[in-house]
């Protein structure tokens, strides 16, 4: 079998993170790679109550969109706001909190 001669040119770490806000879970997920080490892009999912839904993804230019089904009130949308508020920290170039993932692996 012959050998091909390939060259890594890039390598990308996909993340996920989860953020509780009241009973709500919201999850983000982004890559970053050698030559980004912010993210470009950040998509967020979260499941509300009685199967409601929502997810979308921004992007570092400004890009917005947004997904959802049976989301039908003002409560349903802030959601959205506090998401936009994380995300925004994310491509920012914030510090995730490990602390508590140490932790929970030195026990």
């Amino acid at each position: 079998m012959k050998t091909k001669n390939l060259q890594k040119v890039n390598e990308r770490v996909a993340t996920t993170l989860m953020e509780s806000i009241g009973e709500k879970q919201i999850y983000y997920q982004y890559e970053t790679d050698n030559n980004n080490k912010t993210p470009q892009m950040v998509n967020f999912s979260t499941q509300l109550k009685d199967g409601k839904t929502l997810s979308g993804s921004y992007s570092k230019g400004g890009g917005l969109s947004l997904n959802g089904t049976g989301v039908n009130s003002v409560e349903d949308l802030q959601v959205v706001n506090a998401a936009l508020d994380t995300i925004l920290e994310i491509i920012n170039g914030f510090e995730v909190e490990k602390k508590e993932a140490e932790d929970d692996n030195n026990k």
